[in-house]
């Protein structure tokens, strides 16, 4: 992989006019006109790899289809002999479903790309230089064997991270084994490791509408471009309204002198900051107190949440949980006087169970399922498998087993 990059304080904005291809297009195409040397990025006949954000089948999660397209259209007009595109789905998730339902593989092979399944390709090991948390990574083959790496992640709010952009996104070129070794050894710095190991040359960021906590679409219209991610990131927590000093993972990168996160030092081109700001909710780390923000109908005291070390994907898909349940089904949690929902690895149990209704929610909390007691498997547990459970009641008081500490 060659190493042609702009100047890391650059970052580009750009409006976007309609909702077609054609107007996403000359609004990308626009940003990239304001990165410094993107004309000279793209050697003649070079493999080109863009990397999206296709993680789940909820189309909002996801980046948009008509941003991915006008990149591969935009990258051959440049130059490249081959663009790929290509990502791994979150744990559990079928790739295959998820480029038919948001149309990535419609849209992208319509414009000449090969589209990808990393889960089915060769990994390699690369090295972490000064690595905090890892020595060495397992990426995909075919991201490293491209001439140029273009990451093209969405605007979006997470719980753990506060926001996953561009950092974020690069975490779907590794293994599901380093995907969950990230959140056992801490997802701040492990995201900030990858960073160091694997740095794209360019980040196109999809902000035709951004995801709130992964349960809400909030309409943007905006793409933002730049050569560093981190300044990328900076960037995009200013146009949601957040200060990057007071996102938790902008702050580690910059202390530890990954990119620069101060937009008093990053150079916007095109359109200001303040003229496309839209508010994008940055969640507590506090999944009770993320319920309540989700979830003002449910009654006090009805569901309690004990949680341990909880990764977004467990906490989300909780959430996601009870914003369903009292949006379409509140009735049954009427059944319940009270629920106790625990998650996360190092979760305790409550000063007594017996009696106490439970439900253990992930594969973190199976060692301390008492017997006679369901929980919820999944590395996320998926919602549905959640509400599931809740629907048929099978949250059953534990066994008289005493106390507990």
């Amino acid at each position: 992989m060659s190493w042609k990059r702009a100047p890391a304080s650059v970052v580009a904005i750009s409006r976007i006019e309609g909702n077609d291809l054609d107007s996403v297009c000359t609004a990308v195409s626009r940003a990239l006109e304001l990165c410094p040397t993107w004309s000279s990025l793209i050697p003649r006949g070079a493999r080109v790899f863009l990397k999206p954000n296709l993680s789940s089948a909820e189309t909002f999660h996801t980046t948009n289809p008509l941003v991915t397209a006008s990149l591969v259209r935009l990258v051959y007009r440049a130059g490249a002999g081959e663009v790929l595109v290509g990502d791994s789905a979150v744990v559990g998730s079928d790739m295959e479903e998820i480029l038919h339902v948001t149309g990535t593989r419609q849209a992208c092979e319509k414009e000449g790309a090969r589209v990808l399944d990393l889960k089915g390709q060769e990994r390699t090991i690369v090295e972490v230089p000064g690595g905090e948390c890892h020595r060495r990574v397992e990426v995909f083959l075919p991201v490293l064997q491209a001439d140029v790496l273009i990451n093209v992640p969405l605007l979006k709010t997470v719980p753990g991270l506060g926001i996953s952009v561009a950092m974020k996104n690069l975490k779907g070129i590794l293994s599901d084994a380093d995907k969950k070794a990230f959140h056992r050894s801490g997802i701040v710095a492990s995201v900030c490791d990858l960073n160091r190991a694997i740095r794209p040359h360019l980040t196109v960021v999809d902000g035709m509408q951004a995801c709130e906590m992964m349960l809400r679409p909030v309409p943007m219209g905006i793409i933002l471009a730049g050569a560093d991610p981190v300044s990328v990131d900076a960037v995009a927590a200013g146009v949601m309204g957040h200060r990057p000093h007071d996102i938790r993972i902008l702050r580690h990168a910059a202390d530890t002198g990954l990119g620069e996160i101060r937009l008093s030092r990053i150079r916007i081109e095109g359109a200001p900051i303040a003229s496309v700001r839209r508010r994008v909710l940055v969640p507590s780390e506090n999944l009770a107190e993320l319920s309540s923000y989700f979830c003002p109908g449910l009654p006090e005291g009805k569901i309690r949440i004990r949680e341990g070390k909880a990764c977004s994907g467990c906490m989300v898909q909780c959430l996601a949980t009870l914003d369903r349940l009292m949006r379409e089904e509140p009735e049954v949690l009427d059944a319940y006087e009270r629920l106790t929902m625990l998650i996360g690895s190092g979760a305790r149990l409550p000063k007594r169970i017996d009696g106490v209704k439970m439900i253990f929610v992930g594969n973190c909390t199976k060692d301390l399922v008492p017997d006679g007691v369901d929980y919820v498997k999944g590395c996320p547990p998926w919602s549905r498998d959640i509400i599931q459970t809740i629907r048929e009641g099978r949250g059953t008081p534990a066994p008289p087993l005493g106390k507990r500490t």
